[in-house]
C-alpha cells in the first residue's frame, strides 16, 4: 500500500482543508479521500464485514474490540523487553562533556538547531473535563485550541488565588515562543553576542491545524513574531478531515461528520510534502516554499531538529533548550543514532507511548496505547510493570515527544509509511490516526533513549493537571527576563 499513501501525498493533500465552512468535494478531494479509504480497507482486511455488522447494530463496544485488534502491534509480545535508557548525568561527568557542550551552544547560536512546535492540539480532553465542572458553555470558552488556552483564566474560574504577577491572557503557544526567546536571549548575552542576531537565525517549524490557521497567523503578526525572523517560521498546516463509515462492503467518507486532524504522525510526514509549507511576512502575506520543509531545513544548515508539544509544561522553563541533553544527543548522533528521545516516568499513567526493546531484533522503539489493546499485549505490559516495580522503578519508560532528530536521516525515516491506526468517534465514524512515535519503528531508525535523573511526565492535558500547570506558570511569570520580553511583545497582559 506504500504507493497508495505516497500518491495522496504527491497530490498535495494539504488542499483538502475543512474549517468552520464546508467545501464541495471536488474531483481532487475525492481522489485524496479515495487514497485514504484504500488504506483503511487494507487495514481492516478480513475484519471489515464483521465491523460493518456490529456498527450497523450500534454495538460500539464490540466494534472497539475489532479496532483494537487491527491497531495492535504485529510483533511478538513476549519479545518486548525493557529498553536501555542512557543517563545524561553520566555523560555530564564524562571527559568529552565540555566538547559537546560547546558544540551544542554553537549550533544553537548559529541557527543550526531547528525547533519543531506541534501546536495543533484541540484541547478535547481538557474541555471535556472542564465541562463536568463548569458546564459546556464556559468550558468551550476557556478550553478552545491549545495554542490560545490561558491557564490562568481556567485557574481563576475554578477559584484559585492568582499571584499578583500572573501574566493573564497569554496562551500556551505564545508562552513557548516567549520562553524560547527568553532562553536564547540569555544564551546570547552570556556568549557576548547580540540577541537579535541570534533570534533572527533560528529556524522554527510550526505545526498547526487548518481550523486555527488564520488566528495563529494574526497572533504572530500582531505580536511581531515574538522577536523571531518571519521568514524562518515555517507553517506546516495540518488539514482537519472527515470520518468514514462502512456501507455495505464499501468504506466511504462522511463529509458532514465532524472534522479532526489525523494525528501528529500525519503532520510529521508533511515535512516531506512539497507545496504545503510557507512563511508569512509582517503584512500577513504567505509565501510558499519551492521545496518541502525538510529540504528548507537542510539547505539552511540545520543539523538537528528538536520536537516539542504544546502541552509539555517543561517548555515553560529553561528546559525548552536543555543544553546538557542537546549535548548528549550530539554525541549519540555522532555514534550512529539518528533519533535521540527523552524518556520519563509516568506513574499516573497519563496517555502516552511506552519505550520498548525488541529482544529478537535489538531495536528500540515506541508503542502507543492504540497499539497495545489486545489481551496478549496488555498482559505483556503488565508483566513488565511488575518487573520495574520489583526494581523500585516508578513506572515503565514513557515518551513525552521531546526528541532530537539527525536532519539527514529524517528523509529516509519519513519516506516510509507510518502505521495507520483507526479511532471510533461519535456514533461509529472511523477516523485514521498516525502517531509520530511510530517513526522509531522505521527500518532506517536507530533510537537512543536518555533520562536526566528521575524525570516524570509534566503535561497539561486535563483538569487534574491544573495544579501542576499553575506551579509552572507561577515560576515562569516571576522570571524578570521573561516578564520583560513578554511586555515587549504583549503590551497589556491582563
Amino acid at each position: 500500500m506504500r504507493g497508495v499513501f505516497l500518491s495522496f501525498i504527491s497530490m498535495g493533500f494539504f488542499f483538502l482543508v475543512f474549517s468552520s465552512k464546508e467545501y464541495p468535494l471536488t474531483t481532487r478531494r475525492m481522489k485524496i479521500l479515495s487514497a485514504i479509504k484504500s488504506r483503511i480497507v487494507f487495514k481492516l482486511a478480513a475484519e471489515l464485514p464483521q465491523l460493518r455488522d456490529v456498527l450497523s447494530q450500534g454495538n460500539i463496544e464490540e466494534a472497539q474490540k475489532i479496532i483494537d485488534r487491527v491497531n495492535s502491534y504485529n510483533g511478538d509480545p513476549q519479545a518486548l523487553e525493557l529498553p536501555e535508557v542512557l543517563n545524561v548525568e553520566d555523560f555530564i561527568n564524562s571527559c568529552d562533556y565540555s566538547y559537546y557542550h560547546e558544540k551544542a551552544l554553537s549550533l544553537i547560536l548559529d541557527g543550526k538547531y531547528g525547533v519543531e512546535f506541534f501546536f495543533a492540539g484541540a484541547a478535547t480532553r481538557l474541555r471535556n473535563s472542564l465541562e463536568r465542572v463548569l458546564g459546556k458553555e464556559r468550558a468551550q470558552k476557556l478550553a478552545g485550541p491549545m495554542y490560545f488556552v490561558d491557564i490562568w483564566a481556567i485557574a481563576e474560574a475554578l477559584g484559585y488565588k492568582l499571584p499578583e504577577y500572573a501574566l493573564k491572557g497569554v496562551g500556551m503557544g505564545p508562552r513557548q515562543f516567549l520562553q524560547l526567546n527568553t532562553v536564547l536571549t540569555q544564551l546570547a548575552l552570556q556568549a557576548g553576542v547580540e540577541p537579535r542576531e541570534v533570534l533572527s537565525k533560528q529556524k522554527i517549524i510550526l505545526h498547526i491545524n487548518s481550523g486555527i490557521e488564520e488566528r495563529v497567523r494574526r497572533d504572530l503578526v500582531e505580536h511581531n513574531f515574538y522577536g523571531f525572523n518571519p521568514q524562518n517560521i515555517i507553517f506546516v498546516v495540518q488539514p482537519v478531515l472527515p470520518g468514514f463509515k462502512i456501507e455495505k462492503d464499501q468504506v466511504i467518507p462522511v463529509v458532514e461528520s465532524p472534522k479532526y486532524p489525523y494525528g501528529h504522525g500525519y503532520a510529521f510526514q508533511q515535512l516531506l510534502t512539497s507545496g504545503v509549507s510557507y512563511y508569512i511576512d509582517r503584512e500577513n502575506r504567505a509565501t510558499y516554499l519551492d521545496r518541502n520543509a525538510l529540504e528548507f531545513l537542510e539547505n539552511s544548515g540545520v543539523e538537528i531538529l528538536a520536537m516539542g508539544r504544546i502541552n509539555d509544561l517543561t517548555k515553560f522553563t529553561s528546559q525548552i533548550l536543555d543544553i546538557d541533553k542537546i549535548s548528549f544527543a550530539l554525541r549519540l548522533i555522532e555514534q550512529g543514532y539518528n533519533i535521540v528521545t527523552e524518556i520519563v516516568y509516568n506513574p499516573q499513567q497519563q496517555k502516552g507511548g511506552f519505550f520498548f526493546k525488541d529482544m529478537q531484533s535489538g531495536k528500540q522503539f515506541f508503542l502507543e496505547g492504540l497499539s497495545l489493546n489486545t489481551p496478549e499485549l496488555e498482559q505483556r505490559v503488565e508483566e513488565l510493570r511488575e518487573k520495574v516495580s520489583k526494581e523500585a522503578s516508578p513506572s515503565l519508560p514513557n515518551s513525552v515527544s521531546r526528541t532530537y532528530f539527525e536532519i539527514h536521516g529524517l528523509q529516509n525515516i519519513l519516506s516510509e509509511n507510518l502505521p495507520l491506526n483507526l479511532r471510533i468517534r461519535g456514533r461509529g465514524c472511523l477516523y485514521p490516526e498516525l502517531l509520530w512515535g511510530d517513526v522509531t519503528r522505521s527500518r532506517y531508525a536507530k533510537t537512543a533513549g536518555i533520562m536526566k535523573g528521575e524525570e516524570f511526565i509534566q503535561d497539561f492535558k486535563e483538569l487534574k493537571d491544573l495544579s501542576l500547570a499553575v506551579n509552572y506558570l507561577s515560576v515562569q511569570d516571576a522570571n524578570s527576563r521573561f516578564r520583560e520580553i513578554t511586555f515587549t511583545f504583549i503590551k497589556n497582559p491582563q
